[in-house]
């Protein structure tokens, strides 16, 4: 991190850009501890998209970290039609991410949604990496790989 007078923005930390303690890289990895203290702590106090658009005001690269429910509410991705409607044989139609580009002359989509649990062991395993039959039973016995979730065994 290169503390820079841009960084006072932190408040109760102007003095940060003239503090020898974080003057250089040897410097601030030796003091990191407090300087992430220092950071944390104004952090933790500011809505998070807020905090991103006054760091990046000041040329510092920042994003907001975002659950998974923000994420699904995000305006920004929703107007970029990030999300796509997958239906999943055995869950449905739900709303996913989608691409993080787009390509102005080839769409790009999601073809097909996610594999379940186990559903390429044999292609992948044994057709690609050259386990047989035996190896992959062998595999099996042991929980190494499955089709069922192992919480959910009796």
């Amino acid at each position: 991190m290169v503390v820079t007078p841009a960084l006072t923005v932190v408040p109760n930390s102007p003095s940060l850009a003239n503090d020898l303690r974080y003057s250089a890289g040897s410097n601030r990895l030796q003091n990191q501890d407090e300087l992430d203290r220092i950071i944390g702590e104004w952090t933790r106090q500011q809505d998070q998209h807020e905090a991103m658009r006054l760091l990046q005001s000041q040329r510092i690269p920042a994003g907001a970290v975002l659950t998974n429910q923000q994420l699904l509410e995000d305006q920004h991705f929703e107007a970029r039609g990030f999300f796509e409607e997958i239906t999943h044989p055995d869950v449905g139609t739900y709303r996913d991410i989608g691409m993080p580009w787009k390509l102005s002359d080839t769409p790009v989509h999601a073809r097909l949604p996610a594999p379940g649990l186990g559903e390429h062991n044999d292609n992948v395993l044994g057709e690609i990496l050259g386990l047989t039959a035996d190896e992959l039973c062998s595999l099996e016995e042991r929980d190494v790989i499955g089709n069922v979730p192992l919480n959910t065994r009796e």
